[in-house]
């Protein structure tokens, strides 16, 4: 009988907490929707949603054999992301010309991704309040509008489905090493390649996963040291490192071509150095100060300023250098750090395409690590509290944090209702800003 009341509880208790997921997953869902509803009342915008959508004769004519062709071998834009160009001909042939079902397909995208990152950080981590408390941040962060309420952006929300794809497929593939394992993680990271060039990274936060959580690196079970172990981890990932490799070289090659890609002559080396560590500063000031987000940050004029380019540098040292000296106790600190660090090398403006400072847009992935690293911080810093109370305090700052964020990402997405209202906002939040007062001209 103790034995029967004891298999009830423990089945009571599988059930409960499978309930619980169940409303944590529909909660980030719920307030995904909710902060971006109204992009489905918007329209296009003069700003590449022609020449990616509505003015593009291959995407215009919807799916067919032709397009399709032409989709995995042109270099239209200078980049090279042919599933992009296949869904945005899919979102043709499903709704037509109208722009209500693009933004519904960005939409819905985005909220599967809040949906499977709370999915790959619970199967991690074990650790359910604070995978969810990531995912709704995820979900609902201004930050994030850009990538969801402009439909041109639909290779950001495209390529995060198939890297958050891959980083399950990771997952598993730790867990049980098979070839169908390693197949369907590299058919999961082709298709991020395949949606934007900045899934190149992948391969390098797959190696910040094996420290943590998967705690591979430490991993002692072959009898290696720790150099043949990391080299053992490297090894492994050199198919993906290839591919990475291969669409770099593609992309650089676009890019030159296209005539995107901003020569030394006219802005030098030292300038973009200087330029990407004052945005690695940036990037965190606006990411826990979401106000006065623009479509367009221009370059200053005459260049970045040397003295901020220093402090900023200093800070960025400051903060590797503690999380370093705390990655016994902190792990989960240095490795969403250095997810931040890494995942936005592509888009930090090293190899300068066009003249804007920074995006918004660029942040969709990055901003993770940083999310991971603040949120687990938080949630052991309360450990040493009662946990009642603990629990009802943070649940009431949480509740108010996601319902500010939603509704600032809210006010954010109706800006992005029409071409004069999108680039009046650029012009009214940034100075000197050249690209968006020409835009509002035309």
């Amino acid at each position: 009988g103790n034995a029967r009341r004891g298999q009830g509880a423990a089945r009571k208790g599988v059930m409960t907490e499978s309930r619980r997921t169940l409303v944590y997953a529909a909660a980030v869902i719920a307030a995904a929707l909710a902060a971006h509803v109204f992009c489905i009342q918007n329209g296009f915008v003069d700003y590449d949603d022609d020449t990616y959508v509505f003015l593009n004769p291959h995407v215009s004519a919807g799916l067919s054999l032709e397009n399709v062709r032409w989709a995995f071998t042109t270099g239209h834009v200078a980049n090279y992301h042919p599933l992009t160009w296949l869904s945005h001909m899919l979102d043709v042939t499903v709704w037509q010309l109208g722009p209500r079902g693009h933004h519904m397909t960005n939409l819905a995208l985005h909220a599967l991704n809040a949906l499977l990152l709370f999915i790959l950080l619970l199967r991690t981590t074990r650790r359910a309040p604070e995978s969810w408390a990531v995912a709704l941040v995820f979900a609902v962060h201004p930050l994030h509008v850009e990538s969801v309420a402009w439909v041109s952006e639909r290779k950001d929300v495209l390529c995060g489905l198939f890297t958050i794809l891959s980083l399950l497929a990771y997952t598993r593939y730790t867990q049980r090493r098979t070839i169908a394992g390693r197949a369907v993680l590299a058919f999961a990271f082709a298709g991020a390649l395949l949606s934007k060039p900045m899934a190149v990274t992948v391969p390098f936060v797959l190696l910040l996963m094996d420290y943590w959580p998967l705690q591979r690196t430490g991993d002692t079970s072959l009898g290696d040291t720790l150099p043949l172990r990391m080299r053992r981890l490297i090894v492994e990932k050199l198919p993906l490192f290839g591919m990475a490799a291969l669409l770099c070289v593609i992309t650089y090659l676009l890019q030159r071509r296209g005539g995107g890609m901003i020569s030394l002559y006219q802005m030098p080396i030292i300038d973009r150095i200087e330029n990407a560590l004052i945005a690695y500063v940036l990037y965190l000031w606006k990411l826990f100060w979401p106000f006065n987000l623009s479509p367009i940050y221009p370059l200053p004029e005459g260049g970045p300023a040397l003295w901020r380019a220093i402090l900023a540098g200093l800070l960025l040292l400051a903060i590797t250098i503690a999380l370093w000296t705390r990655r016994k106790r902190a792990p989960y600190a240095l490795m969403g750090w250095l997810w931040y660090l890494g995942m936005l090398v592509p888009a930090i403006g090293i190899v300068q395409v066009g003249f804007a400072a920074m995006a918004d847009r660029y942040m969709y992935l990055p901003m993770t690590g940083i999310l991971i690293a603040v949120i687990w911080a938080g949630a052991d810093m309360l450990r040493g509290f009662d946990p009642e109370r603990a629990r009802s305090v943070v649940f009431a700052f949480g509740f108010i944090l996601v319902a500010g964020l939603a509704a600032l990402s809210q006010k954010q997405t109706l800006i992005w209702r029409d071409s004069e209202s999108l680039f009046k906002h650029a012009i009214a939040v940034t100075r000197n800003n050249a690209e968006a007062h020409a835009h509002l001209g035309v």
